[in-house]
């Protein structure tokens, strides 16, 4: 008996919403909401997890040549993403679904965490897209810090070594070290720890069999890892995870078996579907037809987010229109999403030059892009007060 955590009763009712959703939402907003410069990245990702769902939704129950269409459009949009997210600043055309985006490289806020970026190597895994994984394998964590994004060591040590996997020049036992002492639970939150002890582990562990072709410990680990899956997920909190139904590091693991020894599952499951494991589906189309427009500036490795104070100055005689210039200075913080709370507004020396200055250092993204730009808005804010032309300055330091 397949033992299943799904918390759905009726399958068939699932199956029928995700084609709802995709003959509906989808197709009506598809490809319009991603054209260049209106959220083409950030869709492209949110789509991709919506039709992982439906994949699932399909997959659980049985109705395989819709598994096959959600899980390839899964799979498309995800590397879509990261094409963006690796490819600053260079404009893509897409082919996904019968249709044409463009968008141009950002990384944006979901691709500053190791855990989409690990579900996106397992996708690529799934349908053998070997292009996908060596794109993928380009990632580097320190290139997309994020300071709202907690940083672990483990997060680090876990990407290097399934990167490793696919470098024949790669030292294995030296990357598994760095995941075995970044693992140890006085390094790991609390909150963190079910999944990464849970999940990504026992993918480690089952990888490590695979890479050294022990059928016996694969299958042993494999049978360990199904139900480390299904006790991290079988809870109210996160029943409801697409990736828990069919959990692509599993799914991953099963497909590099077979593919790279011929090693079978050791039973039926209820959450790794067999056709997937033993290639037999055509998944010689799963990449996404990508073309590239070279870019037109230099962006690569530059850092995403700087720390920085600023100061907005005014350099002229303000006695006479303290109160408007005040008002126009929050006003202009506000229009650039700075919290008022975290400057000063105050007239300096005797000619009363306006400073609206940071009480300490802000969060900047793209500092490049973003000082020639709030400085052309700063001088025509202070305009509407001053007149023409103002003397103003912004100073980063």
């Amino acid at each position: 008996m397949k033992i299943s955590h799904f918390p759905y009763e009726n399958c068939q009712i699932r199956y029928e919403f995700a084609l709802e959703e995709y003959n509906g939402s989808w197709k009506t907003r598809y490809p319009k909401n991603y054209i260049k410069g209106q959220g083409a990245n950030n869709g492209a990702f949110s789509s991709s997890e919506d039709f992982y769902r439906y994949f699932c939704f399909c997959f659980i129950a049985n109705e395989h040549n819709h598994s096959l269409k959600f899980l390839k459009l899964s799979h498309q949009l995800r590397q879509a993403y990261y094409h963006l997210a690796l490819n600053q600043g260079s404009e893509y055309t897409f082919y996904i679904d019968g249709a044409n985006f463009n968008a141009i490289g950002e990384k944006t806020f979901n691709s500053t965490n190791v855990k989409p970026w690990s579900q996106a190597l397992a996708l690529a895994m799934m349908v053998r897209d070997k292009a996908a994984i060596d794109n993928l394998c380009q990632y580097k964590v320190e290139n997309f810090y994020h300071p709202q994004v907690e940083f672990l060591p483990f997060h680090t040590a876990f990407c290097n070594f399934l990167k490793g996997v696919f470098d024949a020049e790669a030292d294995l036992k030296a990357l598994l070290a760095e995941v075995m002492h970044s693992s140890n639970p006085n390094l790991i939150p609390a909150r963190m720890q079910s999944y990464i002890y849970r999940v990504c582990m026992p993918f480690v562990n089952v990888l490590l069999a695979v890479v050294h072709g022990h059928e016996g410990e694969y299958q042993k680990r494999l049978t360990k890892a199904l139900a480390d899956n299904r006790q991290h997920f079988a809870n109210k909190q996160r029943e409801d995870i697409a990736v828990g139904w069919v959990p692509p590091f599993l799914c991953a693991a099963a497909v590099l078996a077979f593919d790279k020894h011929g090693f079978k599952m050791p039973e039926p499951n209820a959450y790794i579907p067999e056709w997937l494991a033993y290639g037999e589906f055509d998944y010689s189309d799963f990449n996404p037809v990508v073309s590239i427009i070279p870019p037109t500036e230099a962006y690569v490795d530059k850092p995403i987010y700087v720390e920085k104070d600023i100061s907005f100055e005014l350099k002229a005689d303000t006695n006479r229109k303290r109160t408007a210039l005040t008002k126009a200075a929050k006003q202009f913080l506000a229009d650039n999403e700075l919290e008022k709370r975290d400057f000063a507004i105050d007239f300096l020396g005797e000619e009363g030059y306006l400073a609206a200055y940071s009480l300490h250092t802000i969060t900047i993204k793209h500092l490049d892009d973003w000082l020639p730009d709030i400085k052309q808005k700063w001088q025509q804010k202070m305009s509407e007060v001053m007149g023409d032309n103002p003397n103003t300055q912004v100073v980063i330091k």
